[in-house]
């Protein structure tokens, strides 16, 4: 079964615990929590491009327009001022540093809940590289192939994604999963990577 995936969507980023900071919103009156970026060198009200890479919207399988849509849908435009769909299949995001700051809070959240929910419902680890470049995954015994395929596509396009918002060049992503079955190598890709098939053998299903 190719990759075991039908069609899952994820945009989302980080599993190491972020600082943040609170700064004031819209009214004055209330706050928020945003990430935290150190000395920025952003101008009022300037809005910056960020472009993932199509090798991110490869892993969930879904037609770049698909992805675009989805995006729009989720934004009232607390996260980016717009979002397209570029000739080569990358996706642009366009925002202010208040959206960037927001939008990186909210992908380390989902993350985090990502891997939570793999550990607890599918008896997965998942440890990701310093420079999210890398994820391995650690299956338990018990673990099946839907279980694998939903966390694979969900932690590849949110870490995917977020090594792209760090600022890294589109043409420098890589992203090299791997995953370990009693101690032996169940899977060891570079995505993006059409090549790999694993079954449900695989999981002894």
């Amino acid at each position: 079964m190719k990759k075991m995936i039908s069609v899952f969507a994820a945009l989302c980023a980080m599993l190491i615990s972020g600082c943040t900071v609170t700064i004031p919103v819209t009214d004055g009156e209330k706050t928020e929590e945003l990430e935290e970026l150190g000395e920025t060198d952003w101008e009022p009200g300037e809005v910056r491009e960020y472009v993932v890479p199509v090798g991110v919207w490869s892993i969930a399988g879904l037609p770049i327009e698909e992805q675009v849509e989805s995006f729009m849908e989720e934004n009232d435009g607390q996260y980016y001022t717009r979002v397209t769909a570029n000739e080569d299949d990358s996706i642009s995001f366009f925002m202010t540093e208040e959206q960037y700051r927001r939008y990186l809070k909210k992908l380390r959240e989902d993350i985090s809940d990502t891997v939570k929910k793999a550990e607890e419902r599918n008896n997965i680890k998942i440890e990701i590289s310093d420079d999210y470049r890398e994820i391995k995954m650690t299956v338990g015994e018990d673990t099946g192939g839907y279980g694998f395929a939903f966390s694979y596509v969900f932690v590849g396009t949110q870490v995917g994604a977020y090594q792209s918002f760090l600022g890294g060049a589109p043409e420098d992503w890589s992203l090299h999963i791997i995953a370990i079955r009693d101690g032996e190598v169940l899977l060891d890709v570079n995505e993006p990577d059409e090549g790999w098939t694993l079954t449900n053998e695989d999981f002894g299903e």
